[in-house]
């Protein structure tokens, strides 16, 4: 999902998690995506995901989880919390070796996900391939 961000900040406020507000400054023209490495960019693209979508959407927020800042580690998680009423054992804040194994969970859990839909995920792939 891309939008067109205007020019007042954006503020985001994560309710208790992030313990207050958020604020991004945009300029005319920069897009959020999931895609973006840059916090400024991703984190409202995540927030937006936070709807159910499709299975793109998880799998772009579970590749959040491995993200360098803790922010965009932080707001993937809730927002995975909020499509799927679970964690996985995932804490933003835990050595990068517990978030591992939790992304491997997060990983696994995607496949089975959408194995049960009768698809299958290819890493870099928008859409799931349909399995016949």
């Amino acid at each position: 999902m891309h939008r067109v961000l205007p020019l007042a900040p954006l503020v985001l406020c994560a309710a208790g998690a992030a313990g207050g507000c958020v604020i991004f400054p945009f300029d005319r023209g920069q897009r959020a995506s999931l895609d973006a490495d840059d916090p400024v960019l991703k984190i409202p693209a995540i927030v937006d995901a936070s709807e159910p979508d499709g299975l793109y959407e998880l799998q772009q927020l579970i590749d959040a989880l491995e993200h360098r800042d803790e922010a965009v580690r932080l707001f993937a998680i809730e927002a995975l919390r909020a499509r799927t009423g679970r964690d996985l054992g995932f804490g933003h804040h835990d050595p990068p070796e517990e978030r591992a194994e939790a992304v491997l969970r997060w990983r696994r859990w995607l496949a089975e996900k959408a194995a049960s839909e009768g698809r299958l995920i290819i890493p870099g792939e928008r859409e799931p391939r349909v399995l016949s």
